[in-house]
């Protein structure tokens, strides 16, 4: 291992512990509720002068997971699989990971809008949001591959 390649592998251990709450102060146990707390249904699709996608007021469990930050990025992997919580797990490690969230809507003339957030397609239905598994399954696979390149084999 070369030395910048160790350098910058403790420059992103102190950033990841003086960026987020310590691992002592979220056990495991509370960590996996949160994650159980959290669905698709925690956003929101709405028009600002184009569609775009928030969380929604009331989604505590969502909004504590980025608050604790990168910490649960590993623990949101198999989320991502879960049609229920895969593009919520998507937008929590997005707004752990990125300075932008990359959203880009097209609405359509069946009154549904399709989202791209940060390469995950999946569109607003009347009631829901809808994610084919094989989208799901290509985010939990780049997730997997960007966290092993951050933070090394954990």
């Amino acid at each position: 291992m070369t030395l910048i390649r160790l350098k910058f592998k403790i420059l992103v251990l102190v950033f990841l512990l003086s960026n987020s709450l310590s691992a002592q102060d979220y056990d495991e146990k509370r960590i996996s509720s949160l994650i159980d707390s959290i669905n698709n249904d925690d956003l929101v699709g709405t028009c600002k002068y184009v569609w775009t996608i928030e969380l929604d007021k009331e989604a505590r469990a969502a909004m504590e997971l980025i608050e604790i930050g990168r910490l649960v990025s590993n623990d949101l992997i198999d989320a991502l699989s879960n049609p229920r919580k895969g593009i919520i797990a998507h937008y929590i490690l997005s707004k752990t990971w990125f300075e932008r969230m990359g959203i880009s809507s097209e609405y359509r003339a069946t009154s549904e809008v399709a989202f791209t957030m940060n390469e995950l397609q999946f569109i607003q239905g009347s009631n829901e949001f809808i994610v084919e598994s094989s989208e799901l399954t290509d985010r939990q696979i780049y997730w997997k591959f960007y966290l092993r390149n951050k933070l090394g084999d954990h």
